[in-house]
């Protein structure tokens, strides 16, 4: 429950309220740090390519812990492409970092005409007993800004082909409905969109994830003020 009622922080309706979704996450006190997986693409081509894995692992319990963390790669047909696995050491109410590099033959790269995305399992072990999993979605592509040419992606030179878009959904509202945000990204694909500026906050995540599987770039724009505030808070 929300009480806007003395408050003053959004000039649009929806800052009043809960529209996008919330989660209640119970965890073992050894697991995986909320967003603690972050994976990013290098020495990207069609031949061969480098993904890696940053685990961020959390023990809140009151004695140290050895943990493993495993991370395994799945093409988009559920194929196991790459695997690693480290061992590493978590004091009493802190957490640890495991980093892993994992090396793909052939990747299918991601672009906004063939957008592949790739699975990444992540798990937490201790004393032989599975304590937290999590999956990842991530892919292949590479991309560079040349100051005289333009934007490249996967060394094709692209266009940005986008709109500026709030993140409400016209007359169903602001609250987040994946069905609703799928239709609005697929009509913007057929008008020959590959390009999306939100505005004028932070996305929902189901957006970004659908902008990833339906082959989209993203501007992600946290603010359209920075120093003239348009209201009070």
């Amino acid at each position: 429950r929300v009480d806007h009622s003395r408050s003053a922080d959004c000039r649009w309706y929806t800052g009043s309220g809960i529209y996008r979704n919330v989660w209640l996450v119970k965890a073992d006190p050894l697991h995986i740090a909320q967003w603690g997986v972050y994976a990013w693409p290098s020495e990207v081509s069609t031949r061969r390519a480098t993904l890696n894995v940053e685990t961020e692992v959390s023990n809140e319990g009151n004695a140290e812990r050895k943990v493993t963390v495993e991370n395994t790669l799945y093409s988009a047909d559920g194929r196991k492409v790459a695997y690693a696995k480290k061992n590493i050491r978590t004091g009493a109410a802190a957490t640890a970092k495991a980093t892993m590099t994992l090396k793909v033959k052939n990747p299918q790269l991601w672009s906004t005409d063939t957008p592949v995305l790739y699975n990444l399992k992540t798990v937490v072990s201790a004393d032989g007993r599975v304590t937290d999993s999590t999956v990842t979605r991530t892919g292949f592509r590479s991309f560079v800004f040349d100051p005289d040419k333009g934007f490249f992606l996967n060394g094709k030179l692209t266009k940005f082909k986008g709109v500026c878009n709030h993140h409400d959904l016209g007359p169903l509202g602001g609250a987040v409905n994946d069905a609703a945000i799928r239709r609005q990204i697929r009509i913007l694909k057929d008008m020959g969109c590959n390009a999306i500026r939100t505005s004028h906050n932070m996305p929902t995540p189901e957006l970004v994830e659908l902008c990833d599987e339906m082959g989209f770039m993203m501007m992600i724009e946290p603010f359209d003020e920075w120093d003239i505030a348009k209201c009070e808070n």
